[in-house]
Order: C-alpha cells, then structure tokens, then sequence
C-alpha cells in the first residue's frame, strides 16, 4: 500500500487503462447511490472539477474517511513508506508504528 496519487495521463496508467472501467465510468454520473457518490466525490478532491487526472491511493482515500474520533496506525512495511509518514505527520487521528506484529 502506497500513500500516494496515480497519474492517469501517466505512462503506467495509461498502458492498461484499468481506470477507464473503474473510475473514470462514474466520473460525470449524477445518478449513482449515495455511498458510491460519496466515493466518487473524495476522487474529485484530488483533481480538477472537469477532468479526472490522479486517482489517491488507498491510504490517502482513507485520511479522508476518517472522522475526528476515529484513528488509525500503520504498522510493520507501511510503516517504513516514506510517503506515509510524509502525509501522516500532521494528522494526530494517524499513527505509526514501527514494531512487529
């Protein structure tokens, strides 16, 4: 698991276009249920209002699902992501920990 944003106009992405039958078919719907709206609206924080772009990780599309009293840690290889750490630092809801199991 990586904290970190897909580039979809990148090469990788763009050599299987697996975004093109996930993602991207909800882009511009307005009739999805509310929970895959939901999931669809925390795309959109990490892209341009019209265009989708970047595609989060899973670690940063679940920064954004945490509420106020819920926390979170990472452990073991997660723990060792530079990245994570990077965008766990200032959120006090996340922790690492650096331990085995």
């Amino acid at each position: 698991m990586q904290a970190r944003k897909y580039d979809l106009d990148g090469d990788y992405a763009l050599k299987n276009r697996e975004f093109d039958n996930g993602i991207a078919k909800l882009w511009q719907r307005n009739d999805l249920p509310e929970c895959v709206a939901h999931y669809v609206s925390l795309i959109k924080r990490f892209n341009n209002p019209d265009k989708l772009t970047r595609y989060p990780g899973s670690p940063l599309i679940t920064k954004q699902l945490l509420r106020d009293k819920d926390r979170l840690c990472y452990s073991n290889c997660i723990a060792r992501n530079k990245v994570i750490n990077r965008h766990s630092q200032q959120d006090k809801r996340i922790s690492i920990s650096h331990a085995d199991g």
